[in-house]
């Protein structure tokens, strides 16, 4: 890819532009290569894009939230006026179970860039903090400026615009289930068992959506069904956590030990109590003090995790 481009065409701030746009793709795709691109991308001048993927990165990938934090703040002390570091900020925030914070990030993101769909998604996913599980990606936590309010018609009168753009479901299909779950938690049963329904046929193997269909079928009053979507949830979430958890260990045997631990954080959300990321966390804490750190904060989950860290420490 660097070999793609002539270089010496580009001066200074046009090379570190398109650097942070190949370090904005390599992240979409989940490619550990986009660490390297945002990095090339400063190194040759601070660029609010490539400070927006670091943070990102700090955040996603490493659980460094202070570090991400502080990044996201230096980026809004050299470009006030980019909505990046807004947006960065936010993005944090709400995956670190602090969504309050996240929304007036958001909103601000907004103000300076009012056409960004996706600053709009994830604004729409604050007014709905009870569906934390879904959206956070990290079981670290950030102090919150202000206890959690939900507001499903704030979130659909969000989201219902997005619902017309094909384009923008397409590549963020959990924006249509983020709806359906506004829909129903505001007493509209019929559009959101529709849609909830249409992203099940499209995500037949997702927890998210067996929750959803059970909460509608509650509604409803029909208890059986309910209670199926219920069981098929907590089946799938458990696969999901079993598929993280081993693609976490082959990346830790591989040497990948930041994509191992981002699989595992992935793996404790869906399914904290899962044994399968449970005792392969206790195996690295072994030989790991970056696992051990992890060990201590998902310890707190429970008090049998508690319980099996103090068993560990004796060891």
């Amino acid at each position: 890819l660097w070999n793609a481009f002539d270089w010496s065409k580009f001066d200074k701030r046009q090379k570190s532009i398109k650097l942070a746009e190949i370090a904005y793709r390599c992240l979409r795709q989940n490619l550990p290569t986009a660490d390297l691109w945002a990095d090339a991308s400063n190194a040759t001048e601070k660029n609010a894009n490539a400070m927006e993927v670091k943070a990102i990165i700090e955040a996603e990938t490493r659980g460094n939230f202070e570090k991400a934090i502080a990044i996201a703040n230096e980026s809004l002390k050299l470009f006030p006026q980019d909505s990046k570091g807004y947006g960065a900020r936010a993005m944090i925030e709400l995956r670190a179970g602090a969504p309050m914070a996240a929304r007036r990030d958001f909103e601000q993101a907004l103000k300076l860039d009012p056409q960004n769909n996706a600053y709009k998604f994830h604004l729409a996913q604050t007014y709905l903090p009870e569906l934390k599980p879904w959206y956070q990606s990290s079981i670290l936590t950030l102090p919150d400026i202000a206890p959690a309010t939900t507001d499903a018609r704030k979130a659909i009168e969000i989201l219902n615009p997005l619902k017309c753009n094909p384009a923008f479901t397409a590549e963020n299909p959990l924006a249509l289930a983020t709806l359906a779950a506004a829909l129903i938690r505001d007493g509209n049963l019929s559009e959101g068992s529709e849609l909830i329904s249409a992203y099940a046929t499209k995500h037949p193997v997702d927890s998210l959506a067996a929750q959803l269909l059970s909460e509608a079928m509650k509604k409803r009053g029909d208890n059986d069904r309910a209670n199926t979507y219920d069981l098929q949830a907590k089946e799938l979430a458990k696969d999901e956590a079993f598929k993280h958890a081993m693609e976490s260990a082959k990346q830790y045997e591989s040497g990948r030990r930041e994509q191992a631990f981002k699989e595992l954080k992935h793996a404790l959300v869906y399914c904290p109590s899962a044994n399968p990321p449970r005792k392969l966390l206790f195996e690295m804490a072994r030989k790991d003090p970056d696992a051990e750190k992890l060990l201590k904060q998902f310890s707190t989950l429970s008090p049998e995790d508690a319980k099996a860290y103090r068993e560990l420490q004796s060891l």
